[in-house]
C-alpha cells in the first residue's frame, strides 16, 4: 500500500519547467498566433469588393481569377496541395468555396511566407502579397495597381457605413 501511495503522490507532483527543447516550440506557437492577429484585422467584405464588387461570377480571362476574391489558378492549387482537396475552378464560382480559399490565403498562407522571407506580417504587406504577390513585398517594389489597391482599401475602411 505504502508503494502504491509513493507512486500515486510522486504522480501529482508538479511538472518541470519547460525544457530548453519545450521553448523554441513556445516561440513558435507565439509567432503562429501573434501573426494571425494581424491577419484578423483584413476586412473581408472590402477584399470583395475591390476584387469583384461582391459578382460571384467575375472572371478575369487575363489572370484566369475567379469569383468574389479573384482566386487564381496557382492559389487553388496551393490551396489543394495544403489541405488535400481537390477543388476545380468551376468550384470556385461557389461564393462558399471561393471564400474558404481566399480566408486561407489571406490568414494562413500569405503569413507563412511572409515568415518564410522574413517579412513583417502586418496588414499593409498581407494586402500587397494577395494584389501583387510575394516577389513584391519580397523586393519592395509597388506596382502602380498595388498602389491604387492599397488606397481603396484604405477608403473603404474609413467607410465602412458604404456596405
Amino acid at each position: 500500500m505504502k508503494k502504491i501511495k509513493k507512486q500515486i503522490s510522486r504522480g501529482l507532483k508538479r511538472e518541470k519547467s519547460p525544457t530548453p527543447l519545450s521553448l523554441p516550440l513556445l516561440f513558435l506557437w507565439f509567432l503562429t498566433f501573434a501573426s494571425l492577429s494581424f491577419a484578423q484585422e483584413v476586412d473581408l467584405k472590402i477584399i470583395a469588393k475591390i476584387e469583384s464588387a461582391f459578382n460571384p461570377l467575375a472572371y478575369n480571362p487575363k489572370t484566369q481569377a475567379i469569383g468574389l476574391y479573384q482566386i487564381t489558378p496557382i492559389v487553388l492549387r496551393e490551396y489543394n496541395q495544403f489541405n488535400k482537396t481537390n477543388y476545380t475552378k468551376k468550384d470556385v464560382f461557389n461564393p462558399v468555396i471561393n471564400e474558404k480559399i481566399a480566408r486561407w490565403y489571406l490568414f494562413v498562407r500569405i503569413p507563412q511566407m511572409l515568415k518564410y522571407y522574413k517579412k513583417e506580417v502586418n496588414l499593409r504587406n498581407i494586402i500587397i502579397d494577395y494584389n501583387a504577390g510575394i516577389r513584391a513585398v519580397v523586393k519592395g517594389y509597388l506596382p502602380k495597381e498595388t498602389r491604387e489597391y492599397l488606397r481603396k482599401y484604405g477608403n473603404y475602411k474609413n467607410n465602412l457605413h458604404m456596405f
